[in-house]
């Protein structure tokens, strides 16, 4: 084997598994869920209050502790600002919903927050108007369902990200790391064997 090709396996053998930790690490955080359905559906003009408002990921989200502690489903009036929910959730499967309210005529966002598989949470917002003047009650009565109280956000702005660092960022910094030792690496081996 010759000198250079021996100088350079140590380095490709760091670079290849320094790129292999850093794709394990980032895949996980890759599989958050995602909003494909929603009652009312985006952009929708409504005349009346539907039965219940929902949100429908891609996937069974997760709810581990049975209480519904990281979800929120809210309706809330743009003009105002006002939360116009119930603030009771049912989760089903891949579904969160909250029991229909009255609603007046205007533009309103259903902001949710839901927690993926991975245990990841997912937040964003939904627009939607009622194009009536007379204040609307839900079509249906639904069933009871145990109470679930909404996480506090901050100030309550959907889209935002949860609090602490995204896994998918800490996945690449691992990986750079990784990667960089294993450059670090090859390149004090390469000038150890030029200088002996």
């Amino acid at each position: 084997m010759s000198r250079t090709r021996a100088a350079v396996l140590p380095l490709a053998l760091a670079a290849a598994i320094g790129a292999a930790a850093a794709v394990a690490i980032a895949a996980p955080a890759a599989a958050h869920s995602t909003i494909i359905d929603s009652t009312p559906a985006a952009g929708e003009e409504i005349a009346e209050a539907p039965a219940s408002f929902s949100v429908t990921a891609n996937e069974d989200l997760s709810d581990l502790t049975g209480t519904g502690q990281g979800f929120a489903l809210r309706v809330v009036f743009v003009p105002t600002g006002e939360d116009v929910s119930t603030g009771r959730l049912t989760i089903d499967g891949p579904t969160l919903s909250t029991p229909g309210v009255p609603l007046q005529s205007g533009p309103y966002l259903l902001e949710y927050q839901v927690v993926s598989a991975d245990g990841h949470p997912v937040s964003g917002e939904i627009p939607f108007t009622v194009a009536t003047d007379d204040a609307t009650t839900p079509t249906m009565t639904p069933e009871p369902t145990p109470d679930a109280e909404p996480p506090a956000t901050g100030n309550g702005a959907a889209g935002a990200e949860p609090d602490g660092a995204d896994p998918a960022l800490w996945g690449w910094i691992v990986g750079g790391a990784i990667v960089l030792a294993g450059v670090a690496a090859g390149v004090i081996a390469l000038v150890a064997r030029r200088r002996g």
